[in-house]
């Protein structure tokens, strides 16, 4: 048994670079290509696994107040709105010119993330270089209005 499964293990070994280089030969290398299906899901996995799980288990600690509500609908308007539309989907003509696009939030890919990994995505290394985090993390915002702007993310 172990025989076979060391002889699987070495097979498949053997088949995934010849499927990358399939891969690549039909398709060729773009950043502005949409990418597939497996580079979506294979991107998605290692982002989360390079997130410390204490960061992903946060919760928020303030209260979603009028007045931080108020001031995270602000800074969404002014910094978000250009690339994500004001109502979260993405299409706008500067969202939809990157690469990779402005995701749409308003799919189960944002929604059901936690409030740590959405807060981290805004104020960590993991945002996308085209994207302005960088002012959340030189506190443009308040702690608590920036915490709130999960649930903009979410309304």
């Amino acid at each position: 048994m172990a025989k076979k499964l060391a002889l699987v293990a070495v097979l498949v070994a053997a088949l995934v670079p010849w499927i990358v280089i399939a891969s690549v030969a039909r398709s060729g290398l773009s950043a502005r290509a949409k990418p597939g299906g497996w580079e979506i899901w294979t991107a998605t996995r290692l982002r989360s696994l390079a997130m410390p799980a204490e960061e992903k288990m946060q919760k928020n600690p303030f209260s979603a107040d009028e007045s931080l509500l108020k001031e995270a609908r602000e800074h969404f308007a002014d910094h978000c709105a250009s690339c994500h539309a004001n109502d979260g989907s993405g299409h706008t003509a500067l969202g939809q010119g990157l690469s990779p696009q402005a995701p749409d939030m308003r799919l189960p890919a944002t929604q059901t993330k936690s409030n740590g990994e959405l807060y981290s995505s805004f104020t960590t290394a993991f945002a996308f270089p085209e994207c302005p985090h960088g002012e959340l993390k030189e506190k443009t915002m308040t702690v608590g209005s920036l915490c709130c702007l999960s649930a903009i993310c979410r309304n």
